[in-house]
C-alpha cells in the first residue's frame, strides 16, 4: 500500500499488499466485486480499486475503520480507477451489513 495514511501501519496484523495483489490479479477479472470480511485498514480493498475491480470491506472494530476509510480517499485521490466499500460490522451477518447489489439479491 505504497502512500496510504501511516496510521495504517499500526495495526497488529499487517497484509503485505503483493499478496492481495497476486490474489486479486490471479483470481478475478476488472471490475469484478473482491470481499474482506476482516478487512482491518482496507489493504485488500485498495489493491483491489488500484487493480480496477470493486472492492468491499467488513471490519469490527471501528479504528481500523476510520483507518480505512482514509485509505480509500487516498485511493481515490491517487488516481485508483476502482471503488471501495467499507462497512463497519460484524462479518457473520453480511446479508444484514452489506446491500442488495454486493449479496446477489434483488432490492
Amino acid at each position: 500500500m505504497a502512500g496510504t495514511p501511516r496510521e495504517s501501519m499500526t495495526h497488529p496484523g499487517k497484509m503485505l499488499p503483493t499478496v492481495s495483489r497476486y490474489a486479486i490479479r490471479t483470481y478475478t477479472d476488472p471490475r469484478d466485486l473482491v470481499l474482506d470480511p476482516m478487512a482491518s485498514v482496507g489493504t485488500t480493498l485498495i489493491e483491489a480499486m488500484h487493480l480496477g475491480r470493486y472492492g468491499v470491506g467488513i471490519e469490527y472494530e471501528a479504528e481500523w475503520v476510520a483507518k480505512a476509510a482514509d485509505n480509500i480517499r487516498h485511493a481515490v485521490q491517487t488516481g485508483a480507477p476502482g471503488r471501495g466499500e467499507f462497512y463497519h460490522g460484524n462479518s457473520t451477518a453480511l446479508p444484514a451489513l452489506l446491500p442488495a447489489s454486493c449479496t446477489g439479491r434483488s432490492p
